[in-house]
């Protein structure tokens, strides 16, 4: 396997653990921010969804499954930070 394909299948591991745990939380009475899977989301969210080439893709496919990334604070080079709106809360990442 090339080192690419080997990179595509992490990146698509990691957003579909990404998702499962947004699922997880939103699920959850509790508060998003306070969650302990917070940590984990906000760790993956800044590795995938802040800065690179594919980051318009990957904050594509997360809307396509009900968990839209909104911006945050953008200055004149793009989003600084960004957030996902849950039932039990926000959380902002970036």
């Amino acid at each position: 396997m090339a080192i690419d394909e080997v990179m595509e299948h992490r990146v698509a591991q990691d957003l579909e653990r990404l998702v499962d745990y947004l699922r997880i939380v939103d699920a959850d009475s509790c508060e998003a921010r306070t969650h302990p899977l917070a940590t984990e989301i906000i760790g993956l969210a800044n590795d995938y969804l802040t800065l690179g080439d594919e980051v318009d893709s990957y904050r594509k496919k997360l809307q396509s499954v009900g968990f839209p990334v909104y911006p945050g604070e953008v200055d004149r080079f793009g989003w600084l930070t960004a957030y996902f709106s849950l039932r039990s809360g926000i959380l902002l990442f970036g």
